[in-house]
Parts: structure tokens; C-alpha cells; sequence
């Protein structure tokens, strides 16, 4: 196995590929444990909570920078993007995470609505336990992230 250097996995991934089997079919050269994958992307979750570079036209991220940090940058990521697919339980294709997108469209009482109950069925969670003043901030901070 690689070291945990990004280079060293760039190296280990480069002979990470289809190979043609005896019968026409494609297999990889090498078999990665899911339990190496799951923990790199535990550890690159970790990495990206960490963060605390301030959006563009930002000088601190404040209370609504925080609970945005805390609780939406895992998905959505740093600048609000999103960018992680959620399978949809209907007949709907993957979707993509928009926060700027949502942030909008709606209004302050749409988008607590939204972030409170969740999306059912989209893998959106609902997030829940803000006072007034936490919402009206994490509402302004993901308006200025537009």
C-alpha cells in the first residue's frame, strides 16, 4: 500500500485500472479494501470540516460562517457549490447539491423551511435546533455566498 502522501496515491492509482480478463471483460490490476477507501474519505471529510478559508468579499465568517461550517460545508462545500451526488429514491437521475442555486430563489421562512425538514427521500437531512438569530445569520451567509 501507498503512503498517505497525495503523490504516493497518485502513483499507487496510476496501475489502478481496467484490465481485459480472458474473457473480454474488464477488471482492475489491483483490488483497493473498502475499508482503505472508507477511511480516506473519513479522513478527507475531517480535512474539509477543518477549513477555514472565508469565501471572496468575506473578512470572518461570523456566527452564520460557523454554523455553515459546522454543518453544511461536508456537503455543500466551501463556497456553497455542492457538488456531491444524492441518489434519489424516485425515478429521478443523481442530483447535485446547489446551495447557491436554492439561496436564490427563496426567502428567509423558504429556506429554514427547507433546511429544517430536509428534502424526504432526496438525502437531504433536516437540520434542526437553530434559535431566530442562528438562522437569520446562516441565512445571510448563504445569501453572500451567491
Amino acid at each position: 500500500m501507498p503512503e498517505d502522501k497525495p503523490e504516493d496515491l497518485a502513483e499507487f492509482g496510476k496501475d489502478y485500472g481496467p484490465r481485459t480478463t480472458d474473457y473480454g471483460l474488464e477488471k482492475p490490476k489491483y483490488k483497493v479494501p473498502i475499508s482503505f477507501a472508507m477511511e480516506r474519505l473519513a479522513q478527507q471529510r475531517v480535512a474539509l470540516a477543518d477549513v477555514t478559508e472565508i469565501p471572496q468579499g468575506r473578512r470572518e465568517p461570523g456566527l452564520g460562517g460557523r454554523l455553515y461550517q459546522q454543518n453544511c460545508l461536508n456537503c455543500h462545500g466551501l463556497n456553497g457549490k455542492g457538488g456531491i451526488p444524492v441518489k434519489q429514491i424516485s425515478v429521478n437521475p443523481p442530483v447535485y447539491l446547489e446551495t447557491k442555486a436554492l439561496s436564490v430563489r427563496q426567502t428567509r421562512e423558504e429556506f429554514i423551511r427547507l433546511v429544517s425538514q430536509g428534502l424526504p427521500g432526496s438525502g437531504k437531512p433536516g437540520i434542526a435546533g437553530f434559535t431566530d438569530a442562528e438562522w437569520g445569520a446562516l441565512y445571510q451567509y448563504v445569501q453572500g455566498l451567491r
